[in-house]
């Protein structure tokens, strides 16, 4: 039997929600913050994150929905990333525009490992069609130039592939590789993300940002070290912070409150 399929539309999940802004306290600006998730990530583990971590200040929090996963499990995207990009970029500029111009929030952008190269392209998209972010935020990716690994992880066989991403960069959980029915849909998702990521070619004449980017490394990483995030620095004009929290790979996940102070901590 042949399932049907369904194109992919750039949509997003909301984590967290600011109460209604009270006026007189000077809290009607909170920022708009987007999480753009690691390779093979879903919106329901990162909601998790959120409710046992609630952001440290209130936030419009959201992150997207991917193609061949959770309720998308039907839906396919045959782009590359910066195809992706734009569909994320033109949605979040739609949704920004409905809101006056004098009463539009700060937008925060976030992307962690493969994620981080999204967020990038992300914002490079927002800046051509004229919003400019508060804040580019990467976390556990390496700089544009410095992207490829060493072999195509998207192209090894099913056991090939856990074993590799695994050794790379770690964070499989057990419950995941000990049963078979969820292990093939997150390999499914995580071929499908690594397949866009391990596609990209930046290109050396690329304009910089003119936003400012803080890059975020985890202390125990064992595929991206402080080296890796310091090339972020070539890639704006604005201010650019390095970070490092203590964890391997996925420790801004496992440290969400910690990275939302750090992206928010001037608004």
């Amino acid at each position: 039997m042949t399932l049907s399929s369904t194109s992919f539309t750039a949509r997003f999940r909301v984590l967290s929600e600011p109460e209604r802004p009270n006026a007189a306290s000077g809290d009607d600006r909170c920022p708009t913050v987007y999480w753009f998730n690691h390779a093979g990530g879903t919106t329901n583990t990162l909601a998790f994150r959120v409710r046992s971590a609630p952001p440290p200040r209130p936030m419009r929090l959201l992150t997207p929905r991917l193609p061949e996963r959770e309720e998308d499990l039907d839906v396919t995207f045959d782009g590359d990333l910066e195809q992706l990009a734009q569909k994320f970029a033109t949605q979040i500029a739609a949704d920004f525009e409905t809101v006056p111009a004098d009463q539009r929030p700060p937008l925060v952008i976030i992307g962690h490992s493969y994620g981080g190269a999204v967020a990038y392209r992300v914002t490079k998209q927002l800046t051509r069609l004229g919003i400019s972010p508060h804040r580019l935020v990467i976390c556990s990716t390496r700089s544009p130039e410095r992207l490829r690994y060493h072999k195509s992880l998207h192209t090894l066989d099913d056991a090939e592939l856990i074993e590799d991403v695994d050794e790379l960069f770690g964070g499989i959980p057990d419950n995941i590789r000990a049963d078979p029915d969820a292990l093939s849909f997150f390999v499914r998702a995580l071929r499908h993300d690594l397949a866009i990521f391990e596609s990209y070619v930046h290109m050396p004449g690329d304009e910089m940002l003119s936003v400012p980017i803080t890059a975020i490394c985890g202390t125990d990483d064992r595929a991206i070290d402080l080296a890796d995030m310091q090339g972020w620095s070539r890639i704006t004009q604005a201010a650019f912070r390095l970070r490092a929290i203590q964890g391997d790979h996925f420790a801004p996940l496992q440290r969400i409150a910690e990275v939302l102070e750090i992206a928010t901590w001037d608004l």
